[in-house]
């Protein structure tokens, strides 16, 4: 099952959706298999988060990317081609129609030897910069 991510309105703000209404959503487990880790990046042993911010038009399509976190930029033009090669993502719905929205998504890049975060690091992490970027205006 996808999760779901927190939505976020055009200028960055957080959008709140009625009990009937649904946010957009993105398979993470998925979108991790499309990411390809920079060779440049691996060769200086960078890890770390980047948080990609996506407009999703309502048919789905990913039609804006940009980069609004990121650990270390070696690693933000991964992050930017594994959402554009994601597909189709399923839209946020408003009064039972689909609409466009914005969303954050946290793309965690670890090397499969050395030090890596553990899962429970990484999730702070995660909330950490989300409550950051939340917060920050």
């Amino acid at each position: 099952m996808p999760k779901t991510l927190k939505l976020r309105n055009e200028a960055g703000e957080n959008d709140f959706f009625k009990k009937e209404d649904k946010e957009p959503q993105i398979d993470l487990g998925r979108l991790t298999k499309l990411v390809e880790y920079p060779e440049l990046a691996r060769k200086a042993s960078a890890e770390g988060v980047v948080v990609v911010r996506v407009f999703i038009n309502s048919e789905g399509d990913a039609t804006k990317v940009t980069v609004e976190h990121s650990d270390n930029s070696l690693l933000n033009e991964a992050a930017i081609n594994a959402v554009k090669k994601y597909g189709k993502m399923h839209p946020a719905y408003l009064d039972g129609k689909p609409v466009e929205s914005w969303v954050s998504i946290p793309i965690r890049f670890r090397l499969a030897s050395g030090k890596s975060l553990s899962t429970k690091d990484y999730l702070n992490v995660v909330k950490r910069v989300l409550g950051f970027l939340l917060f920050k205006n």
